[in-house]
């Protein structure tokens, strides 16, 4: 990898063709966009980019049968709760949320490697942000935002705040645009409004795992063959 210019992007992929995605686009500033993208437009925006690019991925990018990815992870953080679903091609395909797959495959036809020990200039990994966040900030339990049965507004916001706040560490005084997610306001969000809120700050998380996605300081979680996730090797500072 030869190019002084290195963008980071993080992507909260919608599984299915009708719900949102969150792109957050890290490079001179913090540039996030929400809303109703193609796998097309989605790899024509990463090849717009100058430059190195590494992205960070929530969805299954690779699954082929016997993918374990999901299986190894929950080992290690399902006592975080921090587990993820299901990655398996079949279920994938059978509900219709193959996305991820067919983003992969895009991917890799655009010139991007997949592989999370072989970085190039342009490099994918699939990740997993509740993992990664219980990881990158030494968390004892995955934060509690999404929207669950008997989850309170109170334990969402409380969450929502913290996320914000942890990215701002990470983040480091970067330029967020006019619209800074860090700092939304949740009052006032309620539905749609709220969920968008919630892509967007995944998104910014993929990013930040982006940002920190190097061979010797991610854990990897099945393999490039069948399947896998990457977590950025748990930190030691308390949070």
């Amino acid at each position: 990898m030869h190019s002084s210019t290195i963008t980071y992007v993080g992507i909260d992929l919608a599984w299915s063709a009708h719900n949102e995605t969150g792109i957050a686009i890290w490079g001179d500033q913090l540039d996030v966009e929400v809303g109703v993208f193609s796998v097309p437009e989605i790899v024509d925006r990463l090849l717009s980019l100058d430059g190195r690019v590494v992205a960070a991925i929530d969805a299954p990018l690779i699954s082929e049968p016997g993918r374990m990815a999901e299986r190894e992870l929950q080992r290690v953080y399902g006592k975080h709760k921090a587990s993820c679903h299901c990655g398996s091609c079949e279920l994938l395909v059978s509900t219709g949320r193959d996305a991820g797959m067919r983003l992969g495959v895009a991917l890799q036809e655009a010139g991007f490697s997949l592989d999370p020990v072989k970085p190039s200039d342009k490099w994918a990994l699939e990740v997993y942000p509740h993992a990664a966040m219980v990881a990158m900030w030494n968390l004892p339990y995955r934060l509690e935002y999404k929207a669950k049965p008997r989850r309170t507004r109170e334990t969402r916001t409380s969450a929502f705040r913290r996320l914000q706040e942890l990215l701002k560490g990470d983040l480091g005084g970067v330029d967020c645009g006019e619209r800074n997610w860090l700092d939304v306001d949740l009052e006032p969000l309620r539905g749609k409004a709220l969920k968008r809120l919630e892509d967007g700050l995944d998104a910014i998380t993929c990013a930040v795992v982006a940002r920190k996605a190097h061979p010797d300081r991610l854990d990897v979680f099945g393999n490039v063959e069948t399947g896998y996730i990457v977590v950025p090797k748990r930190e030691e500072n308390s949070n």
